[in-house]
Protein backbone atom coordinates (compact mmCIF):
# COMPACT_ATOMS: atom_id res chain seq x y z
CA UNK A 1 0.00 0.00 0.00
CA UNK A 2 3.31 2.26 1.11
CA UNK A 3 4.22 1.70 -2.54
CA UNK A 4 1.25 2.33 -4.08
CA UNK A 5 0.42 5.84 -2.47
CA UNK A 6 4.30 6.92 -3.08
CA UNK A 7 4.83 5.16 -5.94
CA UNK A 8 7.76 3.68 -5.05
CA UNK A 9 9.00 2.12 -1.50
CA UNK A 10 11.57 4.18 0.04
CA UNK A 11 14.11 3.24 1.91
CA UNK A 12 12.63 2.29 5.39
CA UNK A 13 13.59 2.26 9.01
CA UNK A 14 12.62 0.61 12.29
CA UNK A 15 10.99 3.15 14.27
CA UNK A 16 10.63 0.54 16.72
CA UNK A 17 9.89 -3.48 17.74
CA UNK A 18 7.16 -4.37 15.40
CA UNK A 19 6.72 -0.97 13.67
CA UNK A 20 8.33 -0.49 10.15
CA UNK A 21 8.29 3.50 9.09
CA UNK A 22 8.42 5.14 5.39
CA UNK A 23 9.12 8.53 5.39
CA UNK A 24 6.84 10.87 3.41
CA UNK A 25 7.62 14.51 2.43
CA UNK A 26 4.26 16.09 1.62
CA UNK A 27 4.49 19.10 0.14
CA UNK A 28 1.71 21.31 -0.84
CA UNK A 29 0.73 24.82 -1.64
CA UNK A 30 0.20 25.95 1.94
CA UNK A 31 2.92 23.94 3.82
CA UNK A 32 5.38 21.39 3.84
CA UNK A 33 5.78 18.96 6.45
CA UNK A 34 8.10 15.67 7.24
CA UNK A 35 5.87 12.05 7.93
CA UNK A 36 6.08 9.18 8.64
CA UNK A 37 4.07 6.10 7.07
CA UNK A 38 3.99 3.53 9.44
CA UNK A 39 3.39 -0.28 9.34
CA UNK A 40 2.31 -2.48 12.49
CA UNK A 41 3.25 -5.86 12.40
CA UNK A 42 1.06 -6.81 15.29
CA UNK A 43 -1.85 -6.11 16.82
CA UNK A 44 -0.47 -3.19 19.29
CA UNK A 45 -0.36 0.74 20.72
CA UNK A 46 3.36 0.87 20.01
CA UNK A 47 4.76 2.86 23.06
CA UNK A 48 3.28 6.02 24.36
CA UNK A 49 5.34 7.94 22.57
CA UNK A 50 4.69 6.67 19.19
CA UNK A 51 0.53 6.51 20.49
CA UNK A 52 0.89 10.44 21.03
CA UNK A 53 2.08 10.76 17.81
CA UNK A 54 -0.46 9.22 15.57
CA UNK A 55 -2.16 11.48 13.33
CA UNK A 56 -4.37 8.96 10.92
CA UNK A 57 -5.57 5.42 10.73
CA UNK A 58 -5.55 3.48 7.41
CA UNK A 59 -6.74 0.31 7.55
CA UNK A 60 -6.16 -1.85 4.28
CA UNK A 61 -8.57 -5.00 3.94
CA UNK A 62 -9.35 -8.11 1.63
CA UNK A 63 -12.74 -7.17 -0.05
CA UNK A 64 -12.34 -10.83 -2.20
CA UNK A 65 -12.51 -12.63 1.74
CA UNK A 66 -15.91 -12.63 2.82
CA UNK A 67 -14.69 -12.50 6.62
CA UNK A 68 -12.64 -9.02 5.46
CA UNK A 69 -14.54 -6.91 8.01
CA UNK A 70 -13.97 -9.81 11.18
CA UNK A 71 -10.24 -9.37 10.67
CA UNK A 72 -10.44 -5.52 10.52
CA UNK A 73 -12.80 -5.77 13.76
CA UNK A 74 -9.94 -7.17 15.28
CA UNK A 75 -7.80 -3.84 14.88
CA UNK A 76 -10.36 -1.69 16.37
CA UNK A 77 -9.20 -1.96 19.88
CA UNK A 78 -5.95 -1.03 19.60
CA UNK A 79 -6.79 2.18 16.81
CA UNK A 80 -9.34 3.25 18.79
CA UNK A 81 -6.77 4.47 21.30
CA UNK A 82 -5.28 7.08 19.00
CA UNK A 83 -8.25 9.00 18.54
CA UNK A 84 -7.11 10.75 15.28
CA UNK A 85 -9.45 12.68 13.19
CA UNK A 86 -8.20 10.92 10.01
CA UNK A 87 -9.80 7.17 9.73
CA UNK A 88 -9.76 5.30 6.27
CA UNK A 89 -10.83 1.88 5.29
CA UNK A 90 -9.18 1.31 2.23
CA UNK A 91 -9.42 -2.06 -0.32
CA UNK A 92 -8.94 -2.58 -3.86
CA UNK A 93 -12.60 -2.61 -4.78
CA UNK A 94 -15.77 -4.35 -2.87
CA UNK A 95 -16.48 -7.71 -3.79
CA UNK A 96 -17.16 -10.74 -1.44
CA UNK A 97 -17.93 -7.84 1.00
CA UNK A 98 -20.92 -5.89 -0.19
CA UNK A 99 -20.24 -2.24 -0.39
CA UNK A 100 -23.26 -1.35 1.44
CA UNK A 101 -22.03 -3.37 4.42
CA UNK A 102 -18.61 -1.46 4.12
CA UNK A 103 -20.16 1.95 4.16
CA UNK A 104 -22.53 0.63 7.17
CA UNK A 105 -19.22 -0.33 9.01
CA UNK A 106 -17.51 2.92 8.03
CA UNK A 107 -20.73 4.40 9.33
CA UNK A 108 -20.44 2.89 12.71
CA UNK A 109 -16.87 3.54 13.15
CA UNK A 110 -16.54 6.72 11.99
CA UNK A 111 -14.37 5.38 9.12
CA UNK A 112 -14.21 7.17 5.05
CA UNK A 113 -14.69 3.57 2.85
CA UNK A 114 -12.13 4.45 -0.34
CA UNK A 115 -11.56 1.83 -3.01
CA UNK A 116 -8.51 1.39 -5.13
CA UNK A 117 -10.03 0.79 -8.20
CA UNK A 118 -13.95 1.44 -7.95
CA UNK A 119 -16.25 0.41 -10.63
CA UNK A 120 -16.90 2.66 -13.05
CA UNK A 121 -19.99 3.88 -14.70
CA UNK A 122 -18.77 5.99 -17.61
CA UNK A 123 -22.95 6.39 -18.79
CA UNK A 124 -23.74 7.67 -15.02
CA UNK A 125 -20.47 10.10 -14.99
CA UNK A 126 -21.03 12.06 -17.73
CA UNK A 127 -24.52 12.35 -16.36
CA UNK A 128 -22.83 13.96 -13.25
CA UNK A 129 -22.30 17.43 -12.58
CA UNK A 130 -19.62 16.60 -10.09
CA UNK A 131 -17.16 14.10 -10.01
CA UNK A 132 -15.56 12.86 -7.09
CA UNK A 133 -11.62 12.14 -6.71
CA UNK A 134 -11.55 8.05 -5.74
CA UNK A 135 -8.76 5.65 -5.37
CA UNK A 136 -5.08 6.30 -3.71
CA UNK A 137 -5.49 9.94 -5.04
CA UNK A 138 -8.46 10.25 -2.32
CA UNK A 139 -6.13 8.95 0.52
CA UNK A 140 -3.55 11.51 -0.68
CA UNK A 141 -6.11 14.52 -0.45
CA UNK A 142 -7.44 13.57 2.47
CA UNK A 143 -3.76 13.31 4.60
CA UNK A 144 -2.85 16.66 2.71
CA UNK A 145 -5.78 18.24 4.29
CA UNK A 146 -4.66 17.41 7.56
CA UNK A 147 -3.35 20.03 9.74
CA UNK A 148 0.20 18.16 10.73
CA UNK A 149 1.77 19.53 13.80
CA UNK A 150 5.17 19.34 13.04
CA UNK A 151 4.33 21.10 9.72
CA UNK A 152 6.23 24.26 7.97
CA UNK A 153 3.90 26.96 6.42
CA UNK A 154 5.24 28.41 2.90
CA UNK A 155 5.73 32.46 2.40
CA UNK A 156 2.81 33.46 1.08
CA UNK A 157 3.31 37.50 -0.27
CA UNK A 158 -0.63 38.01 -0.83
CA UNK A 159 -2.58 38.93 2.03
CA UNK A 160 -4.75 36.20 3.68
CA UNK A 161 -6.30 35.01 7.00
CA UNK A 162 -3.00 33.82 8.34
CA UNK A 163 -1.26 37.11 8.81
CA UNK A 164 -4.37 38.57 10.41
CA UNK A 165 -4.41 35.77 12.72
CA UNK A 166 -0.78 35.66 13.24
CA UNK A 167 -0.68 39.25 14.56
CA UNK A 168 -3.47 38.68 16.60
CA UNK A 169 -3.57 37.82 20.28
CA UNK A 170 -3.48 34.11 19.77
CA UNK A 171 -0.56 31.94 19.85
CA UNK A 172 1.55 30.75 17.30
CA UNK A 173 0.48 27.03 16.89
CA UNK A 174 -3.13 27.99 17.53
CA UNK A 175 -2.99 30.67 14.50
CA UNK A 176 -1.23 28.12 11.83
CA UNK A 177 -4.39 25.98 12.90
CA UNK A 178 -7.04 28.37 12.45
CA UNK A 179 -5.10 30.13 9.20
CA UNK A 180 -4.96 26.92 7.39
CA UNK A 181 -8.47 26.27 7.99
CA UNK A 182 -9.44 29.50 5.86
CA UNK A 183 -7.09 28.94 3.21
CA UNK A 184 -8.37 25.77 2.98
CA UNK A 185 -11.83 26.78 2.83
CA UNK A 186 -10.44 29.62 -0.03
CA UNK A 187 -8.90 27.31 -1.87
CA UNK A 188 -12.43 25.03 -1.90
CA UNK A 189 -14.17 28.35 -3.06
CA UNK A 190 -11.70 28.56 -5.96
CA UNK A 191 -12.21 28.09 -9.79
CA UNK A 192 -9.87 25.40 -9.15
CA UNK A 193 -11.80 23.27 -7.01
CA UNK A 194 -15.70 24.31 -8.56
CA UNK A 195 -16.12 20.46 -9.93
CA UNK A 196 -16.06 18.97 -6.05
CA UNK A 197 -18.70 16.95 -5.09
CA UNK A 198 -20.86 17.25 -2.53
CA UNK A 199 -19.85 14.50 -0.43
CA UNK A 200 -16.24 14.87 -0.55
CA UNK A 201 -16.86 18.87 0.19
CA UNK A 202 -18.80 17.12 3.15
CA UNK A 203 -15.19 15.34 4.36
CA UNK A 204 -12.98 18.41 3.70
CA UNK A 205 -15.30 20.44 6.06
CA UNK A 206 -15.92 17.92 9.01
CA UNK A 207 -12.20 17.54 9.04
CA UNK A 208 -12.37 21.22 10.21
CA UNK A 209 -15.15 20.52 12.06
CA UNK A 210 -13.87 20.33 15.81
CA UNK A 211 -10.90 22.92 15.14
CA UNK A 212 -13.30 25.60 13.61
CA UNK A 213 -15.13 24.95 17.35
CA UNK A 214 -12.14 26.80 19.00
CA UNK A 215 -12.25 29.97 16.81
CA UNK A 216 -13.06 33.02 18.22
CA UNK A 217 -16.71 34.50 18.27
CA UNK A 218 -16.32 37.15 15.49
CA UNK A 219 -13.87 33.54 13.26
CA UNK A 220 -16.23 31.48 13.90
CA UNK A 221 -18.92 33.71 12.33
CA UNK A 222 -16.95 34.09 9.59
CA UNK A 223 -15.98 30.38 9.10
CA UNK A 224 -19.43 29.44 9.34
CA UNK A 225 -20.13 32.00 6.11
CA UNK A 226 -17.79 29.98 3.95
CA UNK A 227 -18.94 27.22 4.83
CA UNK A 228 -22.54 28.20 3.52
CA UNK A 229 -21.24 29.71 0.33
CA UNK A 230 -18.91 26.44 0.09
CA UNK A 231 -22.33 24.25 0.06
CA UNK A 232 -23.90 26.64 -1.92
CA UNK A 233 -21.42 26.42 -4.86
CA UNK A 234 -21.29 22.31 -4.80
CA UNK A 235 -24.79 22.35 -5.48
CA UNK A 236 -24.27 25.24 -8.32
CA UNK A 237 -26.09 27.87 -6.58
CA UNK A 238 -26.09 31.52 -7.64
CA UNK A 239 -23.86 32.82 -5.38
CA UNK A 240 -26.39 36.57 -6.15
CA UNK A 241 -29.23 34.84 -4.98
CA UNK A 242 -27.03 33.50 -1.80
CA UNK A 243 -26.41 37.33 -0.56
CA UNK A 244 -30.35 38.61 -1.46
Amino acid sequence: IVSVFLGELPECFVLEQGLTAYPWHVDTKYYEVNVNLCALETKSLGSQEYANSVQAVVIYFDSENPCGLEEVNKWIPYVKEYEVDIQILLCVQCKEVNENVAQEWCLKEGYELIELEPKLDEEWESEQDFIETTGIKRVKQALEAHVWPNLTLKDRKEPTSMSALLHGGVCRSTAIDHGLMFLYLDDLLSDEHSDLGFSELFNQLMSMKERASSLPHDKRKEFAELVVRAYWQAIDGDEKELFE
